[in-house]
Parts: structure tokens; C-alpha cells; sequence
């Protein structure tokens, strides 16, 4: 490593080049963190109807107007249209109460 700087005009001592990779490593120590975050973020948002959801009732966990509810019959959550009536409801759907809470979503007749 020296000869080739030295071929540059400029010779580094062989602390200098420690210090030089230690800085790179750092700065990419750095980016990691970042990295990672970004992709937990994008992985992570809310549902979008019709997808699979976690806790039954929680409006939080879909996206913005549904509900993680779950078909008549099965414990398996997932993301449905909130409604008031059947008229909120596609043609295929009724507005059924969403079990353990007060609010109604739009499920399979």
C-alpha cells in the first residue's frame, strides 16, 4: 500500500490507512441502523382490506375506514370495510357486527 501511494506522489504512513478504513467501517456502522429501520417501516404498515390481521376488533392494525375482523366461523382475522348498514357493503357483502366490540364491518353474504 505505501509503494502504490508513493507512486501517487504521497506516502502514508500505516497508521494513516488504518484510520482511513476505521472511518469507512464507522460510517457504514452507522448506516445500518438507518437501513434497518426503513425497512421495518415499509413492512410494517397498516393492512389493506381483504389481508390478514392480528387482533380481532382493532381498527388501528388496517388501514384508514377498516376493521380486523373475522368470517363467520373462523378465528382468523382480517382487514374489512367498516359499515353502518348493508347499503355501505358491496353487492356480495352485509354489514355484520365485528365480534367483541360495538363496531360493524362489511363480510361475505
Amino acid at each position: 500500500m505505501v509503494a502504490a501511494n508513493a507512486l501517487r506522489g504521497r506516502t502514508l504512513l500505516p497508521h494513516e490507512g488504518a484510520r482511513r478504513m476505521l472511518a469507512m467501517s464507522n460510517s457504514r456502522r452507522l448506516w445500518a441502523p438507518f437501513a434497518l429501520l426503513c425497512l421495518i417501516t415499509l413492512s410494517c404498515g397498516p393492512q389493506e382490506v381483504g389481508e390478514e390481521c392480528e387482533e380481532i376488533g382493532d381498527d388501528d392494525e388496517c388501514e384508514d375506514g377498516a376493521i380486523c375482523t373475522n368470517i363467520r366461523g373462523s378465528n382468523e382475522g382480517y382487514c374489512a370495510w367498516l359499515c353502518e348498514n348493508d347499503a355501505h357493503c358491496a353487492p356480495d357483502f352485509e354489514c355484520e357486527a365485528v365480534a367483541g366490540t360495538r363496531a360493524r364491518s362489511c363480510q361475505p353474504r
